[in-house]
């Protein structure tokens, strides 16, 4: 029986469909990526009508829409004046675990540190699902 290397079996089998694995699963990322014009947009709202959700002016969410940086509080309250929910999660290398933001309503950008909540990470853990 003869033989083979490893290197030469990946040169010969393995790179062409890792590379299109990862380019289909890159084009799946990059279909599920926004910026927050393009949520507002599609959800059919002007910048004075998100403006007036969020008491707010116009000027005001022109410039959220143009940051590179914001408050994770700032982002919720956008995205829940569009009607959604934001969810933050950590992902590691074997699971994914939700990161709570239900303190995000009573904290201000000039409010006290958060303190460190304990959680049970084995219970709060979800599989990664991955292709």
């Amino acid at each position: 029986m003869r033989t083979h290397k490893w290197s030469d079996i990946q040169a010969k089998y393995g790179k062409p469909e890792r590379e299109a694995y990862r380019a289909e699963v890159a084009a799946e990322f990059e279909a599920e990526r926004a910026t927050l014009r393009q949520l507002r947009k599609a959800k059919t709202l002007t910048q004075q009508e998100l403006a007036r959700r969020l008491e707010t002016s116009q000027a005001e969410i022109s410039r959220m829409e143009r940051r590179a940086d914001m408050y994770v509080s700032t982002l919720a309250h956008y995205v829940e004046a569009l009607g959604g929910r934001l969810e933050i999660s950590a992902v590691f290398d074997e699971h994914r675990v939700a990161i709570s933001l239900d303190d995000l309503a009573s904290q201000s950008p000039d409010g006290p540190a958060v303190e460190k909540a304990e959680c049970n990470l084995a219970e709060r853990a979800e599989p990664l699902v991955t292709k």
